[in-house]
C-alpha cells in the first residue's frame, strides 16, 4: 500500500465505549479528500488504551467499509495473543496487518524475528511498525534487513524524527527486497521522507486536512519541491502545538472542528476531551491552537509568507 494513509482516530462515546457508528462517514470523508488507505489501531487510534475485544470490533467495522485499503494494527506483546488477534482479523477480511514489536520487556533479535515470523504465516502482508521513542529500545537495521530479505515483513512504518536513521533503514530494507514498502510515520519528517524515496506516509494531521497532505504527496511525486514546501511539514512546528503535541486530542479536535466527527451535541469525539482517559487535553486549548493555524473552511494551513 502506498500514498496517503491516514492514521485514524478511534471514536468513543461520552461513557468511554466505542462509537462504531461514526466510522462509515469518517472513512467516506477521508476518501473524498484523497486518502489512499487507513492505518487503524495505531498510536493515533490510542492503541495502548484499547482492549483485545475493542481492537477486533474496530477492525471489523473498518473492514466492512474499506477492506482493501485498511492496515490493521495488532500490537500484542505475546506471540500467542498477537497471532490469535491477527488470525481473527484475517478471517474478517484484512489484506494487511501491522504490529509494533513487543514492548516493555525487550526481546532478543531472535525473539523479534520469531514474533514477526509467526504473524507472516497467516498469509497476508505484514508491516513492521517501528517507533523507537515509544517502544523503549532500538532494533538494529540488520534485524529488519534479514526479515525483509526472507519475506517475513513486506513493509515498515518507521516513526522517527531522525532523518538520517530513516534513510539508513529505508536504503537497507529496499536493498534487501526491491518491492519493500517504506512508509514515513512522523509528520515532522513527511516532506523529507517522501523526497528521499519513501513510498507513502501514515499521517495523523491528515485527519485535520487530508486534501492538503495529499497535495504535498502529489507535489513530491511530480518533482515540484517548491510547491510541496507549502504543505504541513513546513509548518509542522505550529501544528503540533495543538493539544501539546498529543496526537489523538489534536487530530480528533481538528476533525471535530471541521464537522468530520460530529455528534448531535457537537462535542469532541470520545467525550469532553476527545480521548480516552488518561489521554485527555483541555478541549478549548486544543480548539484554540488548531483555529490559530488552520482555515477550517478550506482546510489550509495559515502559513505566513
Amino acid at each position: 500500500m502506498k500514498g496517503l494513509i491516514v492514521a485514524t482516530v478511534t471514536p468513543f462515546n461520552d461513557d468511554g465505549s466505542l462509537n462504531l457508528g461514526m466510522i462509515p462517514d469518517y472513512v467516506s470523508y477521508l476518501r473524498r479528500e484523497g486518502a489512499d488507505g487507513f492505518f487503524i489501531n495505531g498510536t493515533t487510534g490510542e492503541l495502548s488504551l484499547l482492549s483485545y475485544e475493542e481492537k477486533l470490533e474496530i477492525a471489523r467495522k473498518f473492514l466492512e467499509v474499506t477492506p482493501k485499503e485498511t492496515i490493521v494494527g495488532i500490537h500484542e506483546n505475546s506471540v500467542e495473543r498477537a497471532v490469535q488477534l491477527a488470525r481473527e482479523v484475517v478471517n474478517l477480511g484484512a489484506y494487511y496487518i501491522a504490529s509494533l514489536p513487543p514492548v516493555y520487556l525487550r526481546p532478543s533479535d531472535k525473539g523479534i524475528i520469531e514474533y514477526y515470523e509467526a504473524l507472516s504465516k497467516l498469509g497476508v502482508p505484514v508491516i513492521a511498525y517501528y517507533y523507537p521513542a515509544r517502544l523503549g529500545y532500538t532494533i538494529r537495521v540488520e534485524v529488519f534487513e534479514k526479515m525483509a530479505a526472507d519475506g517475513i515483513i513486506t513493509g515498515m512504518k518507521f516513526t522517527t524524527s531522525n532523518a538520517s536513521e530513516f534513510v539508513k533503514y529505508m536504503t537497507a530494507l529496499k536493498g534487501a527486497n526491491k518491492d519493500f514498502i517504506m512508509l514515513n510515520g512522523d509528520d515532522w519528517l513527511l516532506l523529507y521522507g517522501l523526497s528521499m524515496g519513501a513510498d507513502g506516509a501514515v499521517s495523523g494531521i491528515a485527519n485535520i486536512s487530508p486534501s492538503l497532505v495529499k497535495s504535498l504527496l502529489t507535489a513530491v511525486s511530480n518533482g515540484d519541491l517548491k510547491e510541496s514546501r507549502r504543505g504541513p511539514s513546513n509548518n509542522k512546528r505550529d501544528v503540533t502545538r495543538c493539544g501539546e503535541s498529543r496526537l489523538p486530542s489534536r487530530d480528533k479536535g481538528g476533525a471535530q472542528i471541521q464537522g468530520r466527527l460530529r455528534r448531535p451535541r457537537q462535542e469532541a469525539p470520545g467525550g469532553e476531551h476527545g480521548g480516552r482517559i488518561p489521554n485527555v487535553r483541555n478541549p478549548e486549548e486544543v480548539r484554540a491552537m488548531i483555529m490559530m493555524r488552520v482555515d477550517v473552511k478550506s482546510g489550509d494551513w495559515n502559513i505566513p509568507d
